[in-house]
């Protein structure tokens, strides 16, 4: 039977980056790596609404990326 491993956990961020020339909105992103495993989501919550605090953009949405190791 397989098994799989939590090797790594990721923030990214989405900002609202304006509108381009055809009207469609813009968007623009920042990763950020080595998330505490630990991480409970209303941690990564509060923290990604901190960082986005010193963006100059507003916020749109936030994401967390696991990466599994797949064992057999």
């Amino acid at each position: 039977m397989a098994t799989s491993d939590l090797k790594s956990i990721k923030l990214r961020m989405v900002f609202d980056n304006g509108m381009d020339e055809n009207g469609k909105p813009k968007y623009s992103n920042k990763t950020y790596s080595n998330i505490n495993n630990a991480s409970t989501p209303d941690e990564i919550h509060q923290a990604a609404q901190a960082l986005a605090g010193l963006s100059s953009k507003p916020l749109m949405n936030i994401e967390k990326n696991d990466s599994y190791d797949i064992n057999a």
